[in-house]
């Protein structure tokens, strides 16, 4: 009964909190073992939606809005659309993932698909709303992707009831804000958008006329990742949301995608970053499926 009663009290929570008058739409749930598959999926964002993500076991860094936090089992993590967001795995730890996504949502004081204003921290340490988002999302990924109408739409309703959650450890914990530098914010969004072109440290620092001593290190203070870390990990992270999106996507097509005239060298690059070739990544996305 009680946890009942905290379920209701989150609905109405979410429903207050939530201003559009469409319903944020359950679009996809993962769980991922990071042991069994560390380069799962790397750097990436998605542009129409928004993630909540729980550490189910394990611990390790995750990335958020290109800042790298220590996350642990217990831990909750928001990602809004088009949020960039990375997986790390320490040597000898590794950690389980499970996972939600949502479009069309909209929360107050925030832009459409956010959770979160920028500069409010996006990792929730323990709290208390984590068992009940456990036992939700578990709930969800047993059922999800089944053609059974009333299955999808009790998915459809448990997500609505993460999402409520969700609001209410958002209310509970008086998000602290962290200090945002809006110039590498600049750099970081231009390399976002560019990622598919010819970019190098000389090129972007450049373009913000300043010197590659000085663009070097502010964003490796800033981010923790150096640019061409950076940089490749945003390339092969878009290629493998290519893969998992397109399964009959040509290696050499999505070399070029992201940013690799020579698909040799993109391969090369994805089997250094991800433990595979692209070949064999594509085998084992095919096998999930």
């Amino acid at each position: 009964m009680e946890i009942e009663n905290a379920i209701r009290h989150y609905l109405q929570v979410i429903h207050s909190m939530i201003k559009d008058t469409s319903t944020p739409i359950l679009k996809n749930c993962t769980y991922v073992n990071w042991l069994e598959y560390p380069g799962y999926i790397m750097m990436h964002r998605h542009d129409n939606m928004a993630e909540v993500t729980l550490i189910v076991h394990g611990k390790g860094q995750y990335a958020v809005n290109n800042h790298i936090y220590d996350v642990k089992v217990g831990d909750v993590i928001l990602s809004g659309a088009g949020v960039v967001h990375d997986a790390f795995m320490q040597e000898r730890e590794h950690y389980g993932t499970l996972t939600i996504q949502v479009e069309d949502l909209q929360m107050p004081g925030c832009a459409p698909g956010q959770f979160l204003p920028r500069d409010q921290i996006p990792v929730f340490h323990l709290p208390k709303q984590y068992p009940e988002l456990r036992r939700q999302m578990s709930e969800i990924r047993e059922l999800f992707g089944t053609e059974n109408a009333e299955y999808r739409e009790a998915c459809q309703k448990k997500a609505e009831t993460v999402l409520g959650l969700v609001a209410a450890m958002i209310q509970d914990s008086g998000r602290p804000a962290q200090k945002v530098d809006s110039f590498c914010l600049e750099i970081e969004e231009y390399i976002n958008e560019h990622y598919a072109e010819e970019l190098s440290l000389e090129s972007v620092a450049a373009a913000f006329y300043i010197s590659t001593f000085h663009l070097s290190h502010l964003f490796k203070k800033e981010t923790g990742y150096n640019f061409k870390q950076y940089l490749v990990r945003m390339r092969i992270g878009e290629a493998q949301k290519i893969f998992l999106d397109d399964e009959k996507a040509r290696i050499a097509d999505v070399a070029q995608r992201v940013g690799y005239e020579d698909a040799s060298y993109f391969s090369r690059a994805f089997q250094k970053e991800t433990g595979m070739s692209p070949k064999e990544y594509k085998n084992y996305i095919s096998v999930m499926r």
